[in-house]
């Protein structure tokens, strides 16, 4: 009789980094990541629209297989947008992972505060990022708009 595995207990990994960019490059010899435009609202001039961006993210420990995902909602939870990463991952104690998603399509459809939410295995990872939506011309005290 052949002898069963032991079940891997999984554990949610820690959210490290949640940021919004229009573009991200990785070097091929050093590897490392360069963001393009980071921001933390839109200002696209018009509503309804249509914007692109991409998510990155980096993860710390967790055990086991996770699929990760995310969802991008208006201000009163109604998701808007949900994605899915390439692959399922799997999750080391102590070891940091990036999760990058170019994101295209999303539809604003008026000014007011967005969340976008990491989930592993359809769990909140973290606390939700926030992203306004402004009217060109507006300003909040808040960093660059896209």
């Amino acid at each position: 009789m052949a002898k069963k595995k032991p079940a891997v207990r999984k554990t949610l990994p820690t959210l490290v980094a949640f940021l919004l960019c229009d573009g991200i490059a990785r070097d091929p010899n050093s590897k490392k990541y360069t963001l393009y435009g980071l921001f933390d609202r839109f200002a696209p001039g018009e509503y309804p629209a249509t914007v692109q961006l991409c998510l990155f993210t980096q993860i710390l420990g967790g055990t086991g297989e996770h699929k990760f995902s995310f969802v991008f909602s208006n201000s009163r939870g109604k998701p808007l947008l949900k994605g899915e990463f390439d692959a399922p991952m799997v999750c080391t104690p102590g070891v940091r992972k990036n999760l990058i998603l170019q994101v295209h399509g999303l539809e604003l459809p008026k000014p007011g505060r967005y969340k976008v939410e990491l989930q592993s295995d359809g769990k909140v990872i973290g606390s939700p990022r926030e992203v306004d939506a402004i009217i060109l011309g507006e300003s909040k005290g808040k960093s660059d708009a896209k």
